[in-house]
């Protein structure tokens, strides 16, 4: 493959010829490309340089083939032409500096995936999450980010693609874990590394008192986010926090990389001992994989257990207050008793 050829390496639509297709060029950079309407060769393709997240958000219908053409901006911004009849795999590209003209983009809201229910992906199931009470603008932008991390969590525990596995592990290991802004970005990271038709999908919102949300979300992850909620509202889970956040403190490890805690084998016997009885007063039950993303490292595993369990204190409270009820996947199933 040569610097100036575009390997094409899926048709997203066909009509009459491919008029949609994803390409990958030498430097491994994703392309999506359109058939240019009205042209004198009818198989002129006009392509943009598109991330990967939007490749999966395109795919999964979540952004329209107009924003995918359009999103990258500055250096990151890159435009080509070539020649394509749907018959070769690699075709050569011309640079295209200009700015496209407007009837060389589709029309806005041109969706790739249908957004009904038959377009949900195999691995999503619809949920339900009823809410009452009185909730402001502050609530409607904090639930989805107190879901959305905890959530992230376990999905790169329970379900990372093999291809995403080293990304994945890589997340847990590369931070250096004093605090703030590792965690953070870690969050941050996580769910963006979630296949785009996996992540948690709003289908439905109802306001009223009683209202609901209708999302779709990968059914076993989201299913065991609230299975460990409805645990850590029975349990002395919060004692075990503290015990085990207050002896990290004590012995300093808090806030210190691994090398800088002098890390030997009695703290991390002391701190397999507390993840362990930690997990299992919210029903967490990936506490081995979590080990081994984190290198085999109880110092490391402890520090994002903890993390993960502020998360779920957070997004506890919409549950105890009243607020929220997850109802599950069918409309008859009893919610789950997280109100005690």
């Amino acid at each position: 493959m040569h610097r100036s050829e575009l390997q094409i390496e899926e048709t997203l639509l066909e009509y009459d010829g491919p008029q949609v297709v994803l390409g990958r060029d030498f430097y491994g950079k994703s392309f999506v490309c359109v058939a240019v309407p009205h042209n004198d060769h009818n198989d002129l393709f006009f392509g943009s340089r598109i991330s990967e997240d939007n490749v999966g958000q395109l795919l999964a219908g979540r952004i329209d083939l107009l924003y995918a053409l359009t999103a990258e901006r500055g250096r990151r911004r890159k435009f080509v032409t070539f020649h394509y009849d749907g018959s070769e795999e690699l075709v050569r590209i011309q640079p295209f500096e200009e700015q496209p003209s407007a009837d060389w983009l589709p029309e806005p809201k041109f969706f790739l995936r249908d957004s009904d229910d038959s377009a949900m992906a195999a691995d999503q199931s619809r949920v339900t999450i009823g809410i009452d009470g009185r909730w402001d603008i502050r609530d409607l932008e904090e639930f989805p980010q107190a879901l959305a991390g905890p959530y992230a969590f376990l999905h790169s525990l329970m379900r990372t693609p093999r291809e995403h596995a080293a990304m994945v592990m890589n997340m847990f290991r590369r931070y250096p874990w004093r605090g703030g802004f590792s965690t953070v970005n870690f969050y941050r990271d996580l769910y963006k590394s979630i296949p785009a038709p996996e992540r948690v999908i709003v289908r439905k919102m109802e306001y009223a008192s009683p209202g609901v949300f209708e999302l779709t979300a990968a059914r076993d992850v989201i299913d065991a986010l609230h299975q460990e909620i409805e645990a850590f509202s029975t349990s002395n889970s919060y004692e075990l926090y503290q015990e085990l956040h207050r002896e990290m403190s004590s012995r300093e490890l808090l806030g210190r990389t691994p090398e800088e805690a002098g890390v030997d084998d009695e703290i991390e016997e002391f701190l397999h001992d507390g993840c362990t009885r930690l997990s299992r007063s919210i029903g967490f039950t990936q506490l081995n994989r979590l080990y081994r993303l984190c290198g085999n490292s109880w110092f490391l595993a402890s520090k994002l257990l903890l993390a993960h369990y502020r998360r779920l204190l957070e997004l506890s409270e919409f549950y105890r207050s009243g607020k929220a009820e997850y109802r599950g996947g069918a409309p008859d199933t009893d919610p789950l008793d997280v109100a005690s």
